[in-house]
């Protein structure tokens, strides 16, 4: 790390990106209940584009299942795959 940082700081560092998955789940969560809310098309198609990000990041994921579940805009299938069903 960083030798600027103070040992209190690089702990805070070394956590957030020991919890980065468990992060980015629970973002995938939070995208997969404002899918379900959304009352635009505009707002959809912008958390369909930051699901995706997400989900290109996530070396856990399975390609043809998240392939699947973004072509078919599948929300329901977004929130199995997040839980690891």
């Amino acid at each position: 790390m960083g030798k600027d940082l103070t040992p209190y700081q690089q702990r805070i560092v070394r956590g957030w990106y020991r919890n980065l998955d468990a992060l980015r789940a629970q973002r995938l969560q939070e995208i997969a209940g404002d899918i379900f809310l959304a009352d635009s098309e505009r707002k959809r198609e912008r958390l369909w584009q930051r699901a995706r990000e997400l989900l290109e990041k996530d070396a856990a994921a399975h390609p043809a299942e998240v392939r699947a579940v973004l072509e078919r805009r599948d929300v329901e299938g977004l929130a199995r795959l997040v839980r690891g069903e």
